[in-house]
């Protein structure tokens, strides 16, 4: 019977963690906004489960697997696709490709599809949770049920990233999470559970009908064939979510030729200027001669043509996404990525610039606009980190000392601008900026940078022609915005404030929480000690996979090893709890220490390790809080009467915690983590108050 029990344990485990990965992965992808704000759906998991531990009435586990069917049936159908356009000109951050006018009724409506959403979402966690919490009533060893927990979560999780890597589409692994449901529920409801697979299954056959379809491990990719000039064939772009990303030109000198002879024969004014309109070929007009060359966001092989039509020696590629480089691989027309003179590396820009000791003639930084975050459990977006004042610095230590500094973003708001040039102008003194305006060369704003900018502008006008191309082009920006930093790296952000999505959003999951679970839970209500931790927990976690991020860099792998740490942490508590149990004081201690020795120990002090000790030492100081926070959790849920409650709480606070972690929007990163010791503060007073019978239940 126990090991009955412990198989439906596994199943619910995996089943738990996968969904929640596959669901926060699609629905950030069919509906953008959710892509850049997907702790949202994290949180709304979150508030389900905590909502299904509350209430006494059972809510079988049939209605997951119903809620999971019609949820990607909508996704498939696009019927939540107009959310993005309503809501996102609210939502004070930029959202790619998204016009910035709706109406007031426009935003109404917009809200009232992101609440059903979520609302579907919670009811599909909410029996999940239900049935989680109840594996632990009236057990007798709930501690060793817990351990089992968290780890056949790691399982799902790892199954996840399994799935990522093989770059499989999440409705066929909708398809497996539904079939962990199915094993639970089956054979009582054979005949619903096989109507809702074979209704799934369509659902990802309609989604391969929609054209051309790649997932990487971060986003949705798709090809299309596009036109920019009437005078030119159609050329291939490459779509992110749904949308336009990078166009795959050919500039080779054949096509150039004759674009030249197309626009002499029409008498284009234009003609010209047509040399500096290439923004991927100024660099080496700027810089001949260059012989290595940096290309940070290599994408599908821009800005790695241009540099092998300069005749350079060596180009490092370095581009976050395989698939983007497969991409270019296949279909870009002068096959830059074929040529042995490139040295494809896929990692994060970031981590590249730690590690490199290489020093480039020309550091290009291409069109590194991300669409979406890094992780679900943070809201920094992926490239955010690479436009800081820390990352120039970091680009200076490489660049040769007569060598320039690329970087091309398009920018649709002055703002946006401004804070790249003065995170720029932080370490190149009067950085050189102009706008080209021509879709077909890949137009946006130009920012060009030197250690000596007496000797950038010798430079740029020993070219014949680009001073003169420029000066009418150029861009004038104050400093009056606050500064990027790894710290506070909100480039689409205008000011230090929370989004207005986020805060409708919140509310919606509050008055849903509010309204499923009133008068449910036995009179019981919250459990504040269990609440706190959570609450925590979360704000902790949501510090160390950033700060992890920094350091390892800011890929899918490192989100891996950086969530599984976490969980690993709190298996390892869980057994020192089986071996000593009676620690919650020492453990406490514990954790008021290494919250304050994080705060004060810088992590550039770890530096003088080789990089294998730096890893291990690195994720054992940022993670050593979330091991004596997991202690504690599991000496009260051993304790309490009623586990199901401990379980609800702490799913309760976790959601608690994440919607603090917006306060970074405003105060940084780093604020958080006093908030989480001041919230550690109060569990233990509240705990303090409640030992030693911990009469939960009464």
């Amino acid at each position: 019977m126990f090991k009955k029990h412990i198989t439906k344990l596994a199943l619910i485990s995996v089943a738990f963690l996968f969904l929640e990965l596959v669901f926060i992965r699609l629905i950030g992808t069919e509906i953008r906004i959710f892509a850049y704000v997907a702790n949202i759906i994290l949180l709304a998991v979150f508030m389900g489960s905590s909502v299904g531990m509350f209430m006494t009435r059972k809510i079988p586990l049939v209605i997951s697997l119903i809620g999971i069917t019609l949820l990607a049936l909508l996704l498939a159908f696009d019927i939540f696709s107009s959310i993005t356009g309503l809501i996102a000109p609210l939502h004070e951050s930029v959202i790619w490709h998204v016009p910035g006018i709706t109406t007031s009724l426009g935003v109404v409506w917009g809200f009232i599809q992101v609440a059903v959403l979520l609302l579907l979402v919670i009811a599909i966690f909410a029996p999940i949770g239900q049935y989680v919490g109840g594996c632990f009533h009236k057990q007798k060893y709930p501690v060793i049920l817990y351990s089992l927990n968290i780890f056949f979560s790691v399982v799902g999780l790892w199954l996840f990233y399994l799935f990522s890597s093989l770059n499989v589409s999440p409705y066929a692994g909708i398809i497996v999470g539904a079939v962990f449901l199915c094993m639970l529920i089956f054979p009582r409801y054979r005949l619903l559970s096989v109507s809702c697979l074979v209704l799934i299954t369509a659902a990802y056959l309609l989604s391969m009908t929609k054209g051309y379809v790649e997932w990487s491990p971060y986003q949705k990719l798709g090809l299309a064939e596009e036109t920019y000039s009437s005078l030119m064939p159609k050329q291939k772009t490459i779509l992110v979510n749904n949308v336009g990303f990078m166009s795959l030109p050919d500039l080779s000198e054949k096509n150039i030729r004759y674009y030249e002879e197309l626009l002499t024969e029409v008498n284009d004014p234009e003609l010209s200027d047509l040399k500096f309109k290439n923004i991927y070929d100024t660099p080496y007009l700027i810089k001949p001669g260059a012989k290595n060359v940096l290309i940070l966001g290599a994408g599908g092989g821009n800005d790695v043509a241009a540099a092998l039509r300069a005749s350079v020696d060596r180009v490092d590629a370095v581009e976050i996404d395989p698939v983007v480089i497969s991409l270019g691989k296949k279909h870009h027309p002068e096959k830059p990525y074929s040529d042995p003179r490139v040295n494809i590396i896929i990692d994060d820009g970031r981590s590249f610039l730690k590690k490199s000791a290489r020093q480039y003639d020309v550091i290009v930084m291409g069109f590194l606009d991300s669409h979406t975050t890094n992780s679900m459990i943070t809201n920094v977006q992926l490239d955010n980190y690479m436009y800081t004042a820390e990352s120039f610095r970091e680009t200076e230590k490489i660049l040769a000392p007569d060598g320039i500094i690329y970087v091309s973003f398009g920018v649709y708001h002055p703002w946006v601008g401004e804070r790249l040039y003065q995170a720029i102008a932080g370490t190149y003194k009067q950085p050189v900026v102009y706008s080209v305006d021509e879709p077909f060369f890949g137009g946006g704003t130009i920012f060009i940078g030197a250690r000596d900018s007496g000797l950038l502008n010798k430079k740029i006008n020993d070219v014949e022609g680009l001073a003169e191309f420029i000066a009418p082009r150029l861009n004038y920006y104050s400093n009056t915005l606050n500064s990027l930093t790894d710290d506070w790296p909100y480039l689409y952000l205008q000011s230090r404030n929370i989004p207005k999505t986020h805060i409708v959003t919140g509310i919606i999951l509050v008055v849903i929480f509010i309204s499923l679970t009133r008068g449910t839970s036995s009179g019981t209500g919250f459990l504040w000690p269990p609440f706190l931790l959570g609450a925590g927990f979360m704000l902790l976690e949501f510090m160390n996979i950033t700060r992890t991020s920094l350091i390892f860099g800011n890929t899918w792998v490192t989100n891996l090893y950086a969530i599984t740490g976490v969980l690993v942490m709190s298996l390892a508590a869980n057994l020192l709890y089986i071996r000593h149990s009676g620690m919650w004081k020492y453990m406490y201690a514990c954790l008021f220490i290494s919250l304050i020795t994080i705060t004060f120990v810088p992590l550039s002090s770890f530096n003088v390790y080789t990089q294998g000790w730096k890893t291990l030492i690195t994720t054992l100081f940022l993670s050593s809080p979330l091991f004596f926070s997991s202690y504690l959790f599991v000496w009260i849920l051993s304790r309490s009467k009623n586990k199901r409650m401990v379980l609800a709480s702490n799913f309760a606070g976790s959601f608690a915690g994440g919607m603090t972690s917006f306060l970074s929007y405003i105060s940084g990163i780093s604020p958080l983590l006093f908030i989480a010791m001041g919230i550690y503060i109060a569990s233990f007073i509240l705990l303090q108050r409640r030992t030693p019978n911990l009469l939960y239940n009464k």
